[in-house]
């Protein structure tokens, strides 16, 4: 087996938690794994047609309680070669016709058109956010809105972002959220510097 992946997220039931474990792997032995960085570089989209070719998606209902281990029914909602986002009780896929986030209670919020960059993607306090594509997903309401960085952050260092932390401000509906980026100087050198963007003005309705 090659290529396993794992995670855990809350999974609905109605007799006690449970945890969604689920890992990928590839079925054959990758033919492309010791390839010079030459000739990785010639056959990528070669590469990544055949790894996409022999994926296999794997997903499980662990209880917490029993310690038993059942196939679970979510997958049957997508194929198994989706993109998949798994946090905070929240398991966000998304396939060909769009986006769909199921919470542990088993609802589902769908986002039609909308697909998941999991390179660069966060759940933090119910809000799915993409640094990449710019926007932010209420995984409950199904609101979408724009992401509105300060002026001053190049492209790269909005794509270098690292959410940290979200921080409630007391007595507010609104909190900050505390990101990390790398800022290059003149002379090449590099820092890592720590900016905090209110929610509101982070977080704003969808131009």
């Amino acid at each position: 087996m090659l290529s396993i992946y794992l995670t855990l997220i809350d999974e609905p039931s109605d007799k006690e938690k449970f945890l969604l474990l689920y890992h990928t792997y590839l079925d054959q032995e990758n033919p492309y794994l010791n390839l010079s960085a030459e000739e990785l570089n010639n056959s990528f989209e070669e590469k990544f047609a055949w790894e996409t070719e022999h994926i296999v998606c794997e997903v499980y209902s662990l209880g917490i309680d029993t310690g038993e281990v059942l196939p679970s029914d979510i997958p049957e909602k997508f194929d198994a070669r989706s993109n998949m986002f798994a946090r905070d009780g929240y398991f966000v896929y998304s396939d060909d016709t769009g986006m769909y986030a199921i919470d542990y209670n088993g609802n589902e919020t769908s986002f039609p058109g909308e697909k998941i960059d999991k390179m660069s993607a966060k759940i933090v306090n119910g809000v799915f956010i993409q640094f990449t594509s710019k926007k932010a997903y209420n995984l409950s309401t199904g609101e979408v809105f724009d992401i509105k960085f300060p002026d001053g952050l190049t492209d790269y260092e909005i794509n270098d972002l690292e959410l940290k932390d979200y921080i409630r401000d007391e007595g507010s509906e609104y909190g900050n959220y505390i990101f990390s980026y790398i800022e290059i100087s003149d002379d090449g050198s590099s820092v890592r510097n720590y900016i905090s963007i209110p929610e509101n003005e982070l977080i704003v309705p969808n131009e």
